[in-house]
């Protein structure tokens, strides 16, 4: 019989008060509680003697539930679930228009609407399959990496739709309306009555689900709602644009999407909802959009464009660096960010275009573009460092080494060298767990890698793993395995890193970093040496002082690599690798004495060895680890990326250099 009953949570001022209701009376009973939002786990209590437990959701808006678990000595842990809380910290415009009636907005929009279309930006892709099957339905994914919809004429649509994963992101596009932004593309393109015949329920049928004070809240409070809002934007602008020239046919649906316009152009002009990411930039294209199809005299088209224009002139200067390169950790959405700016730019005024203001925004730009021609590839692609995957550009890459201190991030590189080092950042945005981590290319071939990104679903499996330090070639505590980023910051306090030094030396380059827990827990130094053409020693000394943390958790430390795909390791000798593959052959020699631990595609008991260079798709890949038990572990390898390679061949100045440490082997001749 089940000794828990019930997990019970009641939401009083902001807190959340959890009380785990027994079946009967136990003694040495422990308690033990998981809180989720959105699916996703956020906090973690320890077991107590008590069923009671308090946590302060700080009003985050999102959906709450609470897993409590009961321990008894020598019988499994039992669990249950609570319901589902939903916790709001926004102030919904349901039942008030602001400053404009809906007939107002009519008139004022109805001229520029009437005008020759205007492409928006970020135009919706026609379906690509525009069968319909033998029951009448048409599926088609609801945008890039999503699940399917299956759409038909009279199809009733769940707005509250729960996806069995990548929920989240599933229900952001869902609502946004894309999918009938992409029923509208096509309807232009092959004109088929059908297709504009399924838009328009689909957006009746979202019209008439946020009529009620619930839905309005529930659309937009979801995560990533800004996202949403402005894709939804865009949908309705089409809309009205497509519909132009039949408004005595959808004259009643015409009304009430000028309605919902105004509504989400209020809701993104309210600073409450604006966050500064790429996600406020997509609010501001949303608005400067929709500004241009307001007549120019009216109110409205003035007042989107001024908060627009102001909010990214901001933006900007704060999202890229001194050197240029943006503050959400990845190449890949370094990029993003700058094609969204472009695509701002585009929307200007030419009075706008050629002010000082806008003039500096050009600079900033510019200088982003050349930042991103040192870090991509010498092929020209995106490395799939951090959360992104590899992505193939139209640019040159700048063939010359370059380091962004302010942001954590610098690249070794020569026309056949790739090397990248993430240590630190400027923000938290998309930032996985991989200070110290770097990845190595040779010749066109990936040595050493980073695992890339897989999912919106980071809760469990390939997801989690990707997020984490075991998905990345660098030094960690072995307790940080599987661990997301945001729950080892939940334990220990933010991780501090930075590249405190980078030079070029006469025979290649020498690179430090480190990074610490806030509260002191680990600390832990990398230092690079590489020499042309083909020779990379790496020294890592990782420390952990339990008397700083209040958390048990075992003194193993990793050093781990994780290999391209094409590369096959073997162990020859006692802490010699022998590597090769994609046509290059090489060794790598451990110079601690440290074991090493060889795993390719593990899934149990754990995942380990696997990579995504496309998202949703893993492979996999071999994996070294090497491990230390000692209070301040000490790990150095040496990497030479020639056939037969033997130690003698080593370099003797980065021997020199390291000398401290590798003093325990024989010196390279």
């Amino acid at each position: 019989m089940k000794r828990i009953q019930k997990v019970q949570a009641e939401l009083i001022n902001g807190k959340i008060n959890c009380l785990i209701l027994l079946n009967e009376s136990l003694e040495n009973a422990q308690f033990a509680y998981y809180i989720f939002r959105n699916n996703e786990r956020i906090h973690t209590s320890r077991y107590s003697p008590s069923p009671s437990f308090n946590f302060d959701t700080k009003k985050i808006t999102g959906n709450y539930q609470v897993a409590g678990f009961l321990k008894i000595a020598k019988e499994p842990v039992e669990f249950e679930k609570s319901n589902w809380i939903f916790v709001n910290s926004y102030k919904s415009h349901h039942n008030k228009l602001p400053q404009e009636s809906p007939q107002d907005l009519t008139t004022k929009s109805n001229h520029s609407f009437s005008q020759t279309f205007t492409k928006i930006p970020q135009d919706f892709a026609p379906l690509t399959n525009q069968n319909f099957n033998e029951n009448g339905f048409l599926r088609f994914p609801l945008a890039k990496y999503c699940e399917e919809i299956e759409l038909g004429e009279l199809t009733r649509i769940d707005w509250r739709r729960k996806f069995k994963s990548n929920n989240n992101s599933n229900v952001l596009w869902l609502l946004s309306l894309n999918f009938a932004g992409c029923l509208l593309s096509t309807f232009e393109l092959n004109r088929k009555p059908i297709f504009l015949s399924i838009a328009t329920q689909s957006i009746e049928s979202f019209l008439q689900f946020v009529t009620t004070p619930e839905n309005r809240l529930y659309v937009e409070s979801i995560p990533s709602g800004d996202h949403s809002t402005a894709t939804r934007v865009n949908v309705l602008i089409k809309y009205l644009q497509i519909t132009h020239n039949s408004k005595t046919e959808h004259k009643d649906i015409r009304f009430r999407v000028y309605s919902e316009l105004y509504r989400c152009l209020e809701w993104l002009s309210s600073d409450e909802n604006f966050h500064e990411s790429n996600h406020g930039l997509m609010c501001n294209i949303a608005l400067a959009t929709a500004s241009h199809f307001f007549s120019s005299s009216s109110d409205l088209r003035k007042k989107y464009y001024s908060i627009s224009t102001s909010r990214t002139l901001n933006l900007a200067t704060k999202a890229f660096c001194k050197d240029g390169l943006c503050n959400e950790n990845t190449i890949g959405y370094h990029n993003y960010n700058l094609e969204l700016y472009q695509i701002f730019c585009n929307l200007l005024d030419t009075e706008e275009l050629i002010s000082p203001e806008f003039s500096n925004l050009r600079n900033i730009i510019n200088r982003a573009e050349i930042s991103l021609r040192h870090c991509i590839r010498q092929d020209g692609s995106i490395p799939p460092v951090g959360d992104s995957p590899v992505i193939f550009l139209n640019k040159t890459s700048i063939n010359q080494s370059k380091i962004f201190p302010d942001s954590g991030f610098a690249v070794v590189k020569n026309d056949d060298f790739y090397l990248s080092l993430q240590c630190g950042s400027r923000a938290e945005t998309h930032k996985q767990m991989d200070d110290s981590s770097i990845t190595l290319r040779y010749k066109g071939v990936d040595i050493l890698i980073d695992a890339g990104s897989y999912s919106y679903d980071r809760e469990a499996g390939f997801g989690r793993y990707v997020d984490s330090a075991t998905a990345h070639s660098g030094i960690y505590p072995v307790a940080f395995d599987h661990q997301r980023r945001i729950e080892i910051i939940k334990t220990f306090g933010r991780i501090l890193g930075s590249i405190d030094y980078f030079c070029e030396t006469d025979s290649g380059f020498e690179v430090k970093c480190h990074y610490t827990t806030q509260d002191g827990t680990v600390s832990a130094t990398r230092t690079i040496i590489v020499c042309w053409p083909d020779e990379i020693w790496i020294n890592d000394i990782i420390k952990i002082d339990k008397a700083s943390s209040s958390w048990e958790f075992s003194e193993a430390k990793v050093q781990r690599f994780l290999f391209g795909p094409s590369i096959m390791i073997n162990q020859s000798d006692p802490g010699v690798f022998t590597l090769h593959g994609g046509g290059i052959s090489g060794s790598l020699f451990s110079l601690s004495s440290a074991g090493g631990r060889l795993v390719f595609g593990q899934t149990e008991p754990d995942i380990r060895g696997w990579h995504s260079i496309k998202f949703g798709k893993i492979l996999e890949n071999s994996c070294l680890e090497f491990i230390s038990t000692d209070p301040v572990a000490s790990f150095t390898v040496a990497l030479k990326l020639s056939e037969g390679a033997t130690m003698s061949q080593l370099s003797s100045h980065a021997f020199e250099r390291l000398s401290p440490i590798a003093c325990k082997v024989q010196c390279p001749s």
